[in-house]
């Protein structure tokens, strides 16, 4: 074997030994990668010691071993090596040449069948693309020629080697091969001391037999089986996750033990509280805000993990807000390297907690280049089974249902966890079916352990839940614990909330604390301003009225929520509705279904500070119906007659009567699109990679991301400079149909900075007022 290298006058080439042969642009060898890899892979194992069992494969994690030990065999050819060392690219798949050169596999001297293989040959091959990528891209255009083609990728590798290393062709050849031999021999002893059993495979060595395409195409037709898919993307999941781990040098996986503490010591326990600690099934809680449903559901949480063989928590909530906020109370409890937020404005937030004290525009550029790295870092880690405590929306979890991204690592780390679904009252109609039905499949092929929790949840919704998910545990609050749960009285008013804002400003003048809550951001932004004038002149100051939508900039927004608790008046729109902790004295609010009243009456004495019952004002009329966001307007209609009588003393006990009333006609059995379960049933292959699949959740879940034109050469200077973090800090959301009014106004400008696509809204915007949509600007060409 040859010990040294001559230089090219060229290129310089190392490439004598299995040392030399790298696996990253970076200098991380082929060994060293693997090594990591394999360490990872024995973390996974021990996290889901029982996967094996539960999929009805007692070989599951020794195929997942000899996949990690040899997914990047093919690298080792010299095409490869002389590609990464000169930083060039290869015009071949590396995946396909690992399974080029793997022969029949033995186990302690018996043959693995040809399904085993085939398990083997999937997880390697996807464990960067996808099989239908491969298919269509790859395969396609040398299917009848493949073999003929890989011999042609290797030999040309070899003439390369031989011209760069000046020797002569023989040599090349037997360099390459000594060092395939070199790397079986590592991967044999490496799994023998893996598993205590020997590993031996047929060495390819007329490469005009292998069988490798009969194989690939025998991935196509297994993969059809939807029992076994489940069990496939599991496995390519671990793979996927170790891959990635091993690449961030990020070997160990967090994990969180079953000790952890929920409550104080001595503190009385709700029915609901006990009852949950002593549950390990599915569970739908219902029991009124501030009853104490997160520590109920940590319980359960709890209780499942003992004995259990995953300890991951998917808590699920509707808005960044109150994931945010989440974030901050779970990780008192389980530690704050155990906790994390996974939403679209992800990033901003890790951003924020790197930065502590300063401000953005207080950081050098060198703080600006570490913190950008430990970001992306991090940023990278949340998406792989790393952390153990996810907090995040339902949206992060449907994307898999859709078949985006890495979701194998997803539906791996899903496998026997424990998914909390909070404020489920908050999604459309439309929105809850579909989680609805991921949840089952979840449920049902991963053995998810699933808890559903809300303050009101109608009937034939409670029964449209139970019936799907086949839960038997219902939760709720006995009649004597409601009663101290009676906090509010309820009064409707004639008009509209125009006609009560001297009322409203007498008040707050009186050191009442007010929320006014309005139907449309432009309505909050007009009562906001006449109220605003209306208080000036007043001891109130400036900073005591504030306006909270969701058309502000995330940093504006966030700024506005750090103190959303403390304003002497806060008008604000439905964002108000889920899950921030604030307990203001009276509430003015427009019309709306009577469970999103019901969660803004929850803003409202919500702590029960004072024994007398709160008051809060429904208005009869909306101020404005442009932007209406109720498109069931004989719900708001039926909400409205049940206070017809007011003032109506609002007892817990008879929320769930009133509420039956309101939504007697719904049958959810309408909104459930069928295709969705069918096609996760389906076969595996035809989810990589489909565009209208992504489409169509993008549509229908994520917002479109705009800037304020107001911040437009800060943008374009962020994305010229790469500061992609900072630049979160300047964007808003909009849905799909306000953005395309704007554009019928000719109010958004597209343009493209360094081949990204930009969204620039012509409209006025302010960090007090946030997008004015009435008030475009006349911009100067």
């Amino acid at each position: 074997m040859f010990t040294s290298i001559p230089q090219s006058s060229s290129t310089l080439v190392n490439y004598s030994c299995l040392n030399d042969v790298l696996a990253k642009d970076d200098g991380e060898t082929l060994i060293e990668h693997t090594k990591k890899v394999v360490k990872v892979l024995i973390e996974l194992k021990n996290l889901f010691k029982n996967a094996g069992s539960y999929f009805g494969d007692d070989l599951l994690f020794e195929k997942v071993y000899i996949a990690g030990l040899f997914h990047d065999l093919g690298k080792i050819m010299p095409g490869f090596q002389i590609a990464i060392q000169n930083k060039s690219h290869w015009d071949f798949r590396h995946e396909f040449a690992s399974l080029f050169l793997i022969g029949d596999i033995y186990i302690n001297g018996k043959k693995l069948d040809e399904n085993e293989i085939i398990d083997i040959y999937t997880i390697i091959v996807t464990h960067h693309k996808s099989l239908k990528d491969l298919k269509e891209k790859w395969i396609g255009y040398i299917e009848k020629s493949f073999i003929e083609v890989t011999k042609g990728k290797i030999e040309k590798g070899i003439v390369e080697l031989a011209k760069l290393l000046e020797i002569d062709r023989l040599s090349a050849r037997r360099i390459y091969h000594d060092i395939f031999l070199e790397y079986v021999d590592y991967v044999k002893k490496t799994y023998n001391t893996l598993t205590g059993n020997t590993l031996d495979l047929d060495i390819i060595k007329n490469y005009s037999e292998s069988r490798f395409f009969q194989r690939f195409d025998r991935i196509y037709d297994i993969v059809q089986d939807s029992k076994r898919k489940q069990k496939l993307i599991f496995m390519i999941g671990l793979m996927k996750s170790a891959d990635h781990l091993a690449s961030s040098g990020q070997i160990e996986i967090i994990k969180i033990s079953t000790d952890f503490k929920i409550f104080e010591k001595g503190i009385r326990l709700y029915s609901t509280q006990e009852r949950a600690s002593k549950i390990k099934d599915d569970v739908l809680l219902i029991a009124p805000t501030g009853s104490g449903k997160t520590e109920a559901a940590l319980s359960w949480a709890k209780n499942n993990m003992k004995n259990s063989d995953n300890d991951r928590i998917f808590y699920l909530l509707p808005n960044i807000a109150s994931i945010n906020k989440m974030v901050e109370r779970l990780q008192n409890i389980f530690g704050k390297d155990k906790v994390v937020p996974v939403h679209s404005k992800t990033a901003f937030k890790i951003y924020e907690n790197f930065i502590e004290e300063k401000t953005f525009e207080e950081l050098s550029e060198e703080e600006k280049h570490k913190i950008n790295k430990n970001v992306s870092q991090q940023k990278s880690l949340i998406k792989k089974i790393h952390f153990p405590v996810k907090v995040a929306t339902i949206y992060q979890l449907l994307k898999n249902a859709y078949y985006i991204g890495d979701y194998e690592i997803n539906f791996a780390e899903l496998y026997n966890a424990r998914v909390i679904v909070d404020e489920i009252h908050a999604y459309e109609k439309e929105a809850v079916c579909k989680l609805i039905i991921f949840l089952k499949f979840l449920k049902e092929n991963f053995n998810t352990k699933i808890m559903i929790m809300s303050a009101t949840i109608p009937t034939n919704l409670q029964e449209f839940i139970i019936k799907k998910l086949d839960i038997e545990n219902v939760l709720k609050m006995k009649d004597e614990e409601l009663v101290s749960f009676n906090r509010h009285i309820v009064f409707r008013l004639p008009g509209t909330l125009m006609n009560y804002v001297d009322e409203i400003a007498y008040k707050v003048r009186n050191r009442k604390k007010i929320l006014v809550v309005a139907n449309t951001v432009e309505t909050g932004q007009d009562l906001y301003k006449i109220l605003k004038d209306k208080l000036s002149g007043s001891y109130i100051k400036e900073e005591d009225i504030k306006l909270l939508h969701s058309h502000f900039t995330l940093k504006d927004r966030d700024k506005i929520e750090e103190k959303v608790g403390d304003y002497k008046l806060l008008v604000a729109t439905q964002v108000v509705e889920v899950s921030l902790n604030i307990s203001y004295n009276e509430l003015y609010t427009e019309p709306a279904p009577l469970d999103a009243l019901l969660q803004r009456f929850g803003r409202i004495n919500r702590f029960r500070e004072k024994s007398e019952l709160a008051a809060v004002f429904i208005v009869e009329k909306d101020i404005n119906k442009k932007g209406y966001p109720y498109r069931d307007r004989k719900v708001v209609e039926k909400t409205l007659e049940l206070f017809k009588k007011s003032p109506v003393k609002l007892e817990e006990k008879a929320i769930q009567k009133m509420l039956d009333e309101v939504y007697s006609s719904y049958d959810y059995e309408v909104f459930v699109d069928p295709r969705l379960y069918n096609y996760l049933n389906e076969s595996l292959t035809e989810k990589y990679d489909n565009k209208d699949l992504k489409k169509q959740f993008y549509e229908e879940f994520d917002g479109i991301t705009v800037y304020p034109f107001a911040f437009k050469d800060k943008v374009v200077e962020l994305i010229n400079n790469k500061d992609f973090y900072e630049l979160e800090l300047y964007k808003i959301s909009l849905n799909l149909g306000t953005v395309l009014g704007l554009m019928k106004k000719r109010l958004i400008e597209q343009e493209r900075i360094n081949g990204i696509p930009i969204n620039f809204v012509k409209c006025y915007y302010d960090s007090e007022i946030g997008l004015d949509k009435n008030r475009p600007l006349e911009i100067k060409k």
